[in-house]
C-alpha cells in the first residue's frame, strides 16, 4: 500500500517512479491500495523494463494517469503485467504518454487487463502530431476486458502505432483520433455497444487489416478531417 497522501506530480508520484533513468528493471513487484497517482510511472528513461508485476487500481483513486504510466520516455518495454480496476475504478490501465516531449519506441507486450469502468485498458496518447506525439508503439499479445460501456483501447496524437494479435472486450473495441500511421492485424474484438471501431480528426494511414476477427457493433467514421481509413476487413 503506497502513495495514498499525494497532492502534486512534481516528484513523480507512484507505487514505484522510476525518473531520469536509463536501463532499469521493475520486476516482479506487487502494488495495490494507490488513492493517488500511478502504480508505477515511468517519466524521462530510457530502456526501462516493466515485467511481472500486479498493479491493482483502487476505485478512489481519481488521480492516476494509469495503473502503469509510461511518459515522454524511449525505448521501453512494458510485459507480462496483470493490471486490475476495483469494479468503478475509471482510470486508465496502462497510459503511454506523450506530455513535453515525444514518448518513441514503446513495447506494451503480453500484459492482461481486467477493469470494469476503465477510461481504457490501453491508452497511447500524446500531445500532437509533431514535438509531444506517442510514436512507434507496439501494442501486441495483451488481453483487455472491460465494461460493456467502456474503452479497451484508446489513442490520440499517436504516430506508426501497430496494434496486433490482442484480445479485447468492452463496449467499443478500438476509440482513435489523430493517428499519423496506424496498423491494425490479427486481433480478436468483441463490442457490446453498436461500435466496434471509431475514428474522428486527423487519421492519416490507418489501416486495418483483413485477418482482424470482429464480433459486435460497426466501423464509425467519424468526423475525420484528413486521411482515408483503410478497412479490408468484413465483419466476421
Amino acid at each position: 500500500n503506497c502513495c495514498i497522501s499525494t497532492t502534486s506530480e512534481t516528484l513523480a508520484p507512484a507505487g514505484i517512479a522510476i525518473s531520469n533513468t536509463k536501463r532499469c528493471k521493475v520486476t516482479e513487484n506487487d502494488i495495490s491500495g494507490m488513492t493517488k497517482y500511478d502504480g508505477i510511472r515511468v517519466v524521462v528513461c530510457a530502456s526501462i523494463v516493466v515485467s511481472g508485476n500486479t498493479v491493482k487500481m483502487p476505485a478512489s483513486n481519481t488521480t492516476a494517469v494509469g495503473g502503469i504510466c509510461v511518459m515522454n520516455s524511449t525505448d521501453s518495454i512494458v510485459s507480462s503485467n496483470a493490471i486490475e480496476g476495483e469494479t468503478s475504478c475509471n482510470r486508465r490501465m496502462i497510459a503511454i504518454r506523450a506530455s513535453a516531449a515525444k514518448t518513441t519506441g514503446t513495447r506494451v507486450v503480453g500484459n492482461t487487463i481486467k477493469a470494469g469502468a476503465a477510461y481504457a485498458g490501453i491508452d497511447v496518447f500524446g500531445t500532437n502530431l509533431t514535438t509531444a506525439v506517442a510514436e512507434d508503439t507496439l501494442i501486441s499479445g495483451n488481453s483487455i476486458v472491460v465494461g460493456s460501456t467502456n474503452i479497451p483501447y484508446r489513442s490520440a496524437f499517436a504516430a506508426r502505432t501497430r496494434f496486433c494479435d490482442n484480445t479485447t472486450n468492452g463496449g467499443f473495441a478500438l476509440y482513435m483520433e489523430n493517428q499519423a500511421g496506424f496498423v491494425a492485424s490479427g486481433n480478436a474484438l468483441i463490442a457490446a455497444g453498436a461500435t466496434n471501431t471509431y475514428l474522428a480528426a486527423a487519421m492519416t494511414g490507418f489501416k486495418f487489416a483483413n485477418d482482424n476477427v470482429e464480433s459486435g457493433g460497426s466501423h464509425s467514421i467519424g468526423s475525420v478531417t484528413s486521411g482515408t481509413p483503410l478497412f479490408e476487413a468484413a465483419m466476421a
